[in-house]
């Protein structure tokens, strides 16, 4: 078996990816000031609404954060996981893994 990645075409991903997930966090923190609710007025549907989208807006901002840190994550280990991968092929081995994801 052979498997051959072009390392332009890796670097390029890691770049793109870099730059996508800290494009994405800048923007979601500069405008999150704008995504809070208006306050709520003296009735109790404006006050229950207006709670209700405060914390919405603290669990969106939490989960992209998190999605943007997994995507850090991931893109970190992208370059070590095809040196695993192209290691393991040049042995001559018939399965081809990586011990970055445990199945080398």
């Amino acid at each position: 078996m052979f498997l051959q990645f072009n390392p332009e075409a890796v670097a390029a991903a890691h770049a793109a990816n870099s730059t996508a997930a800290g494009s994405a966090s800048g923007m979601m923190h500069a405008n999150s000031a704008a995504c809070m609710p208006m306050s709520a007025g003296a009735d109790p549907i404006s006050m229950v609404l207006s709670e209700a989208f405060c914390r919405y807006q603290v669990g969106y901002c939490g989960i992209t954060d998190n999605g943007i840190a997994k995507t850090h994550e991931g893109n970190g280990k992208l370059p070590e996981s095809i040196t695993n991968y192209e290691t393991t092929d040049m042995k001559g081995g018939s399965r081809v893994g990586s011990t970055v994801f445990g199945t080398a």
